[in-house]
């Protein structure tokens, strides 16, 4: 999973965004530990079952995408 979630939403509250975030951590055993990982701000959480992922993007936004999600998203998929 990549995700991204401005902590301005005015459509979608944080909270939701992190709540869907966190059922993926659930569902693929991820640890609470994160590294930074490019571009900032976004994290990848440690210990997830191999083969699945997550990157987490919150960032200083309404509901639109990211200025650096193209860049975020392309980092994502270049480990596979």
């Amino acid at each position: 999973m990549w995700g991204s979630h401005g902590t301005s939403d005015s459509l979608v509250p944080i909270a939701s965004g992190r709540q869907a975030r966190d059922k993926i951590l659930q569902q693929n055993h991820c640890g609470s530990q994160t590294t930074p990982v490019d571009p900032s701000p976004c994290v990848a959480y440690q210990g997830c079952d191999a083969g699945y992922p997550v990157t987490w993007c919150e960032w200083d936004g309404d509901h639109n995408r990211p200025p650096f999600g193209n860049t975020a998203v392309a980092a994502f998929f270049k480990q596979f």
